[in-house]
């Protein structure tokens, strides 16, 4: 076979696997389409996508926070629902996209393993930054940016990062409207330059003008965020709603952890967290085949990494409180004793490029979960972020230790994402119906001097699907056009269907 033919077949290959590679994201971006289609407007999006919504963008936000960005797109997001769907699902499917391609790893396997963690994401942080567009709006738009920094920069992991006037206009435009977002994101990407400019001067010894212009942008962007009068109103208490602990900062951020923080970080995340513990544990058994040293510790590390999520969902589904009310306590513990048996088994990869991005995955845990201790409220949506570093880190280990395509998991992983989406497509699904026939029923008797509505169902895969006090309920009535003087009364659905008969 002479080698123009060789080159004609590789190039024939190569094609085939873009087509298959974009054909691949179109049906993704085609299902992801129709979910996201299915989530309601909920708690603040009332308030964004009516006259509420436009007073705060006339007053420039003041008093209420910087996050301009994230503003003009919930804004925008909670006046269409066809431009919220568009937004939800391209924004989702880029940041796979972008781990995808992180990893480096052509093939299914690891796309297909970064849809099943994404769908298994726990139904906390789920519903208040993915299904909720004002959540949306801040916790999974602000990633898809640092992503993006991430990606055009994933070079910098095992060589020099490139440098022109184009990117370096362009990083500072990134860096400046990824700070506009959410707070902790945006101290997130000041590190992020600042360490990626160090990182780069130090081993290369050269100074890297793209990476510092996009920490320059970030600092002026954190600028405009920070001086929102809020966030002064925030730090000497006046606020009302949100704080700082600063004035106790440790048992201020003890008390944070043990009552929410390690719930979202780490152990809850049930399905990747098996996941994870499986790549990683196969991981070290490749290891200690070849190399008997270090046995004590990769025993201590297996034992963790094997009994913790195990000791999670069987605490989940039994609902035993087992160290009574100690055992908030005992998971916090477990949770920190995790990250770091994780942390730790990077010692025993060989693969330093992949070590590289493991360490900078880690340590973005890390600093995305720093200020949340010393802030309230907090939420699920505030680890979305945090969750896709994880994601990352779940794949890099399997990469680790896969050689090549394997068609048997491919299958498996394949009946999983179904049986994940066909749950939420269920789920959600029914929620729109309900919440279809309540608007309808608004738009023919929104004059009635009582307005009798369902409530949707699965209210716990929402954030505050039904107006929760008087605030909220004007809100309600301002996004729906009900007149102030309407008393609105909801009823579960099935009491409200009998009723209309």
């Amino acid at each position: 076979m002479n080698h123009g033919l060789l080159i004609k077949i590789g190039m024939v290959r190569q094609v085939n696997k873009v087509k298959s590679k974009w054909l691949y994201y179109s049906l993704l971006f085609l299902i992801f389409f129709v979910l996201c289609y299915l989530f309601p407007y909920s708690h603040d999006d009332w308030a964004w996508g009516s006259s509420y919504g436009m007073e705060r963008l006339e007053s420039h936000f003041a008093d209420y926070n910087g996050r301009w960005i994230g503003n003009f797109v919930v804004l925008a997001l909670t006046r269409s629902n066809l431009l919220k769907t568009v937004a939800m699902t391209f924004s989702l499917v880029l940041l796979l996209f972008f781990i995808n391609e992180l990893v480096a790893k052509k093939g299914k396997t690891v796309c297909y393993l970064s849809v099943l963690f994404l769908l298994a994401t726990p139904y906390l942080i789920f519903r208040q930054a993915v299904v909720w567009t004002a959540g949306f709006s801040n916790y999974v738009a602000s990633m898809v940016f640092v992503f993006l920094f991430i990606y055009m920069n994933r070079e910098l992991f095992y060589k020099e990062a490139r440098d022109s006037w184009f990117r370096r206009i362009f990083f500072f435009l990134l860096g400046f409207l990824s700070t506009l977002f959410v707070e902790h994101v945006t101290i997130y990407v000041l590190f992020l330059g600042i360490g990626s400019f160090t990182y780069h001067f130090l081993k290369h010894k050269k100074v890297n003008l793209s990476l510092l212009f996009y920490f320059i942008g970030g600092i002026v962007g954190t600028i405009l965020m920070f001086s929102n009068s809020a966030y002064s109103n925030i730090s000497n208490g006046s606020d009302g709603y949100r704080s700082i602990g600063f004035g106790n900062m440790i048992g201020n951020s003890i008390t944070s952890y043990f009552k929410e923080i390690y719930r979202y970080f780490l152990f809850e995340n049930y399905v990747l967290n098996v996941g994870l513990s499986f790549f990683i544990l196969i991981n070290l058994y490749h290891y200690f085949k070849e190399n008997k040293k270090y046995k004590k510790s990769i025993y201590a590390i297996s034992f963790i990494l094997i009994f913790v999520p195990i000791y999670a969902i069987v605490l989940r589904f039994s609902g035993i409180n087992l160290f009574l009310k100690y055992t908030k306590y005992v998971n916090g513990i477990f949770s920190i004793l995790y990250y770091l048996s994780a942390f730790c088994s990077l010692l025993f990869i060989k693969d330093i490029e992949r070590k590289r991005k493991l360490i900078f995955a880690f340590s973005s845990i890390a600093l995305l979960t720093a200020p949340l201790f010393v802030v309230t409220p907090i939420g699920g949506r505030c680890f979305f972020p945090i969750y896709l570093f994880w994601i990352w880190i779940a794949t890099e280990f399997y990469i680790n230790i896969s050689k090549k395509e394997n068609t048997y998991i491919i299958h498996i992983l394949f009946v999983c994402i179904s049986v994940f989406f066909t749950y939420l497509f269920c789920i959600y699904g029914y929620i729109f119906k309900v919440n279809k026939d309540r608007e309808n029923y608004i738009q023919r008797h929104r004059t009635e001097e009582v307005l009798l509505l369902p409530k949707l169902p699965y209210a716990k895969y929402m954030w505050c699907p039904d107006p929760v006090n008087a605030e909220f309920m004007k809100r309600f009535k301002s996004f729906y056009n009900i007149n102030e003087q309407v008393e609105v009364q909801f009823i579960t659905y099935k009491e409200w269907k009998q009723k209309k008969k």
